[in-house]
């Protein structure tokens, strides 16, 4: 009885063995339950743990196929049925028709070769490509597994929009008429390259280390795109999502982007074709748009990013560039408002601000060196404005904290209105100009000319500097000039005037009027004089004993060592102490027999100079 026991344990033992390890074969043609076609025998529609199931000839297979062993499709297999696959499913020959192929959490799908699949396929497993595979325009691709493109997969199906998949690609990646949901993670290696023809959304994470080429119209409306490698567009780019901020992506664009997003971080843009930014943002290391490019802003937009223009930029929104350089030969036309914070512009760019358009430039620091055309507004914030070449047939308005350079020519047919600042070494500035502001010629010291007439109003002021008797500000004015309002004369560099030196700095046709106040360098003598066509500083005398109007007013000891005391004062004054080549070394108010301090003044002659010009000369011991 035990040895028959025991012979039966073996027995099941051994065809327990023998049967994990069956190979059964599909040969001829003909449909799945065909069991003439089978050998050994017929693996039944459920194929177990261990065994393998291959295919070797057509196959038609309208059945429930569950696999849990390894299952081959080595010949073509036409498929309305479903497969359901736990194990292995190794497919190198196309798969067609309207079935479904169901990889579970534990299967596993490996394609090689040439392969066409035409089922609708629900992935939760591991899905690896090794050879060119192809999943045709009405395939559903659902699931929560990953996919691992290694060779060239071309994927012109649908996602299910419940999917959750992580898209992994090494080789070549063919997407058309595709829609990847924000739930999916695709993910382009170093050595991987993404085309997209056809339409594509893709919405889902996407870090792009390769390189992707788009011929068609792809939609990256993704929460985040990170990666850093090349992204080329030859077709139209509808751009929603926004970029990491660490990334290093290049962008090269030869169609159409459309950016309604944010591409940020120390990424790389080169457009050769047409960017539409409509209301996105652009924050780059590096912006160039070439002389084939076109750049066309609607919406808010905003740039942070130096940008080359060699091509043609129109702006019919509002385009708020920030702390930028921008640099180029092309064009950039205002149709909008175009503000300009904390800009540097240079190189031969040609502006132009259209009638409706209103620039508005603000900002610590902006150096214009370019060609402006303004028809509309412009509008001088804060900051300096530089212009070489500049035609205004519109407004121009420099507020109180703005500066407004003319480098160069102001060809003026409209208004201008200047409340802050207009320097610069022109060579001209036509038209007649009214200035309520300040104007301060040069680049200290330097000329500024007008063409035509020059009213100086009230509120006015002209900011004269004096470097030597040859270098100096100067006004020239080919037509009248009218004066009021006030001039400010400083010394610069140290210059020490003296006597009979001479300025001449205002020049016209024929001069109307005088200066309301003269503010002049203190410690000499000046005299201002008008002629018809000029107006002449002129240094009469340092302070001398015979300006001094002594009266009962007295200083003592004279000479002093550490103090001096001030007798004969009705009031509290006000004084200023100057040495002998007129510059101020103290001041302070002082009251009837008060001591003042020198003790800190050097050995030598000094003048003490009232409010009232009366002066006194002592000397420190």
């Amino acid at each position: 009885m035990k040895k028959t026991t025991l012979h039966l344990l073996l027995l099941l033992l051994f065809t327990v063995t023998i049967h994990a390890q069956t190979t059964y074969t599909y040969f001829g043609s003909g449909d799945w339950s065909n069991t003439a076609n089978w050998s050994p025998s017929y693996p039944g529609t459920t194929i177990n743990a261990g065994d393998t199931v291959v295919i070797t000839s057509g196959i038609t297979i309208d059945e429930t196929i569950t696999n849990d062993g390894t299952l081959e499709f080595s010949d073509f297999v036409n498929n309305p049925g479903t497969i359901t696959n736990n194990g292995t499913l190794n497919i190198s020959q196309p798969v067609n028709y309207t079935g479904s192929i169901i990889n579970t959490t534990t299967g596993t799908i490996n394609t090689t070769g040439n392969i066409h699949i035409h089922n609708n396929i629900t992935n939760n497993g591991t899905f690896i490509n090794n050879g060119n595979i192809h999943l045709a325009y009405f395939v559903n691709l659902d699931g929560s597994g990953t996919v691992t493109n290694n060779e060239t997969l071309s994927l012109d199906g649908n996602i299910a929009s419940s999917a959750t998949l992580e898209f992994t690609n090494s080789g070549i990646f063919n997407i058309s008429i595709v829609n990847f949901n924000s739930n999916i993670q695709l993910i382009n290696t170093s050595t991987g390259t993404i085309n997209t023809t056809g339409s594509v959304l893709i919405g889902a994470t996407f870090t792009n280390d390769g390189t992707l080429t788009n011929d068609g119209t792809l939609n990256l409306s993704s929460y985040q795109l990170d990666g850093s490698g090349t992204f080329i567009n030859n077709g139209t780019l509808d751009f929603e999502g926004h970029t990491d901020y660490n990334n290093s992506l290049t962008y090269t664009n030869n169609g159409i982007i459309n950016l309604n997003g944010l591409i940020n971080g120390p990424d790389t843009l080169i457009n050769l074709g047409t960017l539409n930014i409509n209301g996105g943002e652009i924050a780059l290391a590096t912006f160039t748009n070439t002389a084939t490019g076109t750049i066309t802003t609607t919406g808010n937009s905003y740039w942070r990013a130096d940008l080359t223009n060699d091509g043609t930029i129109t702006n019919y929104g509002t385009l708020r560039a920030i702390d930028c350089d921008f640099n180029g030969s092309g064009y950039l036309t205002n149709d909008g408002i175009l503000e300009l914070p904390n800009m540097n512009i240079g190189a031969n760019l040609t502006i132009t601000n259209l009638l409706t358009g209103d620039y508005i430039t603000s900002g610590v620091t902006h150096n214009y060196s370019y060609n402006f055309t303004n028809e509309g507004t412009l509008t001088v914030l804060n900051g300096t404005f530089e212009s070489v070449h500049c035609t205004n047939n519109g407004t121009i308005t420099v507020n109180n904290s703005g500066t407004y350079k003319n480098t160069s020519q102001l060809f003026n047919t409209g208004t201008f209105n200047n409340n802050g600042t207009l320097t610069g070494v022109n060579t001209d500035h036509t038209g007649n100009f009214s200035n309520s502001g300040i104007l301060s010629p040069g680049n200290s010291p330097g000329t500024y000319t007008f063409s035509n007439d020059y009213t100086h109003e009230t509120t006015a002021t002209l900011l004269t500097e004096l470097e030597s008797t040859t270098s100096y500000d100067k006004v020239y004015s080919y037509g009248n000039a009218n004066l009021n309002g006030t001039l400010n004369v400083s010394l610069l560099n140290g210059f020490t005037p003296a006597v009979g030196d001479s300025f001449t700095i205002l020049t016209a046709s024929n001069i109307t009027g005088t200066f309301d106040t003269v503010n002049l360098p203190t410690g000499y003598d000046w005299n201002v004089s008008y002629t018809a066509t000029e107006v002449i500083l002129e240094v009469a005398n340092t302070l001398s004993t015979l300006d001094f109007e002594l009266t009962d007013i007295s200083l003592y000891p004279n000479p002093a060592s550490n103090f001096i005391t001030i007798s004969g004062l009705q009031t509290e004054e006000n004084y200023t102490i100057y040495n002998t080549l007129g510059q101020e070394v103290k001041n302070g108010s002082v009251t009837n027999n008060a001591k003042i301090d020198i003790q800190n003044l050097n050995t030598g002659l000094y003048f003490l100079k009232f409010e009232n010009n009366t002066t006194i000369k002592f000397l420190k011991e």
